[in-house]
């Protein structure tokens, strides 16, 4: 057996022109390669899409949360507040509705400070 001589299908591969075969496979792989990069890049630009809208929705409704909660508290402060002047006639049904409306609305320490006044 000789060194340095090729048989078969490299022989053949090698007096065609084509030199060794590559490591990835045949040559039509290499026409893909160029798609790749702006295949991943529009990937990758749907993901962050979804991501950053997804964030955004969460964010809005946490604001939208704190808004409405504090336009309540804000309400039952001004039914409340005039019930601690001196000779307030407020009902004792307005009294309860602004308590109720704490414990609803109210954080864990209202809660607490509107319990323990109770």
């Amino acid at each position: 057996m000789m060194t340095g001589t090729y048989t078969g299908t490299r022989a053949k591969s090698i007096a065609n022109g084509q030199g060794a075969p590559t490591l990835g496979g045949s040559h039509e792989d290499e026409r893909w390669f160029p798609l790749v990069g702006p295949v991943l890049a529009a990937i990758v630009a749907v993901l962050g899409w979804f991501v950053g809208y997804s964030l955004n929705a969460r964010r809005d409704q946490k604001t939208k949360r704190q808004e409405l909660r504090i336009q309540h508290l804000i309400a039952t402060y001004r039914r409340l507040e005039p019930a601690t002047k001196p000779g307030a006639t407020e009902t004792v049904s307005d009294l309860k509705s602004a308590l109720s409306d704490i414990r609803l609305f109210g954080s864990g320490r209202q809660i607490a400070a509107v319990d323990s006044r109770l």
